[in-house]
């Protein structure tokens, strides 16, 4: 009688081998690689560009950086002040593990006063939008204290340094409302 190994077999020497000469697992008869052209579908074209264009591709994810950065350190002055009713002075109070510098934007955040912080992303590449914000104190006689954010975009790349949003409900000239998650 011929022996079948089942795909989830596995023997200990497969595994637990301490030996860097033993070969690693192979497919047998009874397993299949996802890449053997029987496995996909007839009409299973996948184009690499075309999905790094539908994803956004590298531009998108930068631009994602910088709009996830400016929303996150918004976040975290909104929470920052909540507890302590103060705005932190810099990256490390906040805890976020957020650089100041990465490779496609340079970020800053200012406290303005004691009601409001401005937050900036300034693109570093040409082909890139900036990002602003501002987290703004809108009622402090309450308890606990109302803490409003906004982040917005620019509608056209720029590297140009940005202004602070005026209102807790408007964004700078040339600039457009980032809707939160």
């Amino acid at each position: 009688m011929d022996r079948v190994d089942s795909p989830a077999t596995v023997s200990p020497t497969q595994t637990s081998s301490k030996d860097p000469t033993q070969s690693s697992p192979q497919p047998t008869s009874s397993t299949s690689k996802a890449s053997d052209p029987e496995t996909l579908a007839e009409d299973a074209d996948v184009d690499p560009q075309q999905v790094i264009q539908e994803s956004g591709g590298i531009q998108g994810a930068l631009e994602r950086e910088g709009r996830t950065y400016v929303t996150a350190i918004a976040r975290g002055q909104q929470a920052y002040y909540l507890e302590r009713k103060t705005f932190a002075t810099n990256l490390q109070e906040l805890g976020l593990g957020i650089p100041l510098d990465t490779q496609a934007y340079t970020y800053t955040f200012v406290p303005v006063d004691t009601d409001k912080v401005w937050i900036t992303a300034t693109a570093k590449r040409s082909t890139l939008s900036s990002f602003t914000g501002a987290v703004f104190v809108t009622d402090s006689s309450i308890n606990p204290p109302e803490v409003t954010a906004i982040a917005c975009k620019t509608n056209e790349p720029t590297q140009a340094a940005l202004e602070m949003p005026p209102a807790p409900d408007r964004c700078p000239k040339d600039t457009s409302k980032i809707e939160s998650d």
